[in-house]
């Protein structure tokens, strides 16, 4: 992955899917509603902080001007609404 951005997306993408399956896995190991309930909670949480920890991760960088491979899309958007290096 030629910068952060990409390589962001594409961990955050096998993180979130590879920790959901490890505990579905655990809800056939077990077959227990308890534990399915458990891991229930846990995959719902898991799904609504990855994706926003891994946006707080990616504005931060683009704040502080991390490089961009040259062929990703332009960022003039980007930085009309959000600036740079804001605290």
């Amino acid at each position: 992955m030629p910068d952060l951005f990409l390589r962001m997306h594409a961990s955050a993408k096998a993180g979130t899917l590879g920790a959901g399956l490890i505990l579905s896995g655990a809800v056939i190991y077990f077959s227990s509603w308890a534990v399915a309930l458990e891991v229930l909670i846990a995959i719902l949480f898991l799904l609504l902080t990855a994706p926003v920890a891994f946006h707080l991760i990616g504005r931060a960088a683009f704040r502080h001007e991390v490089r961009l491979y040259p062929k990703t899309q332009k960022e003039t958007d980007l930085v009309y609404f959000y600036g740079r290096n804001k605290t």
